[in-house]
């Protein structure tokens, strides 16, 4: 199966230990890399951010980048900026701006 560059609107937590995150609870980030499908971009996602010293809490709209570059809605500076960056990298991962929280839901403890 071939690569493809793969993008994707990652949720993470830190880890005990975590630099990036520091006092955030978690984070959402718009993530890329080269993948042969779905599956495979979530496996290399745990690995870049596992070595971050941040977990995988999910990851919504994972498709290829030449699908979501298609829309007519698609012309996120942050997203081609990504995709230039890793377009002759097949083994980067690359990432935007991560925008974090710095409590949990508090939704449920009326």
């Amino acid at each position: 199966m071939n690569k493809q560059i793969w993008v994707g609107l990652v949720e993470v937590k830190p880890q005990p230990g975590c630099e990036m995150l520091k006092e955030g609870k978690g984070a959402f980030v718009h993530t890329m890399a080269w993948a042969e499908d779905a599956v495979h971009f979530k496996r290399v996602l745990a690995r870049c951010f596992g070595q971050l010293k941040m977990d995988v809490n999910g990851v919504r709209q994972p498709e290829p980048w030449v699908v979501r570059s298609q829309r007519e809605d698609e012309d996120s500076p942050e997203l081609l900026d990504l995709a230039q960056q890793i377009s002759k990298d097949k083994a980067k991962v690359a990432f935007g701006m991560f925008h974090a929280w710095l409590k949990d839901d508090l939704t449920n403890k009326r």
